[in-house]
């Protein structure tokens, strides 16, 4: 059993960042600022046809270990209509675009 518990353990020097709609770059202390303090930016609304950085990191390799987000309608219009773009090593062109409903094995809610 012990080595199961393994599996829950950071490694030694292993930095965890929590980004989130305002603090997009995971900095250390930048969550919980505006608001006065209470959940921050909790959500954003993106507009028709605008574009919105989930999360932003610069140095060394890193690892995404869960996305949350919440949708008001998980018709098959929202679930095609928004897109996944992940970019990584400085490409100009994603590794990875979806529709997020596809991403996430969801296409028809």
């Amino acid at each position: 059993m012990d080595d199961l518990n393994e599996l829950y353990r950071l490694p030694e020097r292993i930095e965890t960042r929590w980004a989130s709609p305002e603090n997009p770059d995971g900095a250390r202390g930048a969550g919980g600022q505006s608001n006065g303090g209470r959940k921050g930016r909790a959500f954003l609304p993106i507009p028709a046809g605008e574009r919105l950085v989930l999360a932003h990191h610069r140095g060394g390799p890193g690892i995404v270990r869960r996305m949350w987000m919440t949708l008001t309608d998980l018709d098959l219009t929202t679930l095609r209509g928004l897109r996944l773009e992940c970019f990584w090593d400085g490409a100009s062109e994603p590794a990875v675009s979806a529709p997020l409903g596809d991403f996430f094995c969801q296409p028809l809610g």
